[in-house]
């Protein structure tokens, strides 16, 4: 959610401790989850993928755990947090 770009940021450096001052739960199967995030999701790999000089990795999602519906997603792209976008015409 909006209140997490610190830990965002945090946990994309590329050096350092990423958890630092990231208060986080692990679940019995070694998931990671950031206290307070709206959304949970736990998952499985399903296949990896080469693709160039990346490597896609496709997960089967085993659990989902809502924390708050109201929380707007945030996501990490191009090196800035950005907020998704409302579906402002949900009839199509």
């Amino acid at each position: 959610s909006e209140g997490h770009k610190n830990a965002i940021r945090t946990l994309s450096a590329k050096s350092g401790n990423r958890f630092a001052d990231v208060t986080v739960t692990t679940s019995d199967q070694g998931a990671v989850f950031v206290n307070s995030c709206g959304l949970w999701l736990e998952g499985e790999i399903d296949q990896i993928v080469d693709a160039g000089d990346h490597v896609i990795v496709v997960v089967r999602l085993t659990s989902v755990t809502v924390h708050d519906e109201e929380a707007s997603p945030v996501i990490f792209y191009r090196s800035a947090c950005r907020v998704l976008a409302a579906d402002i015409d949900s009839a199509g």
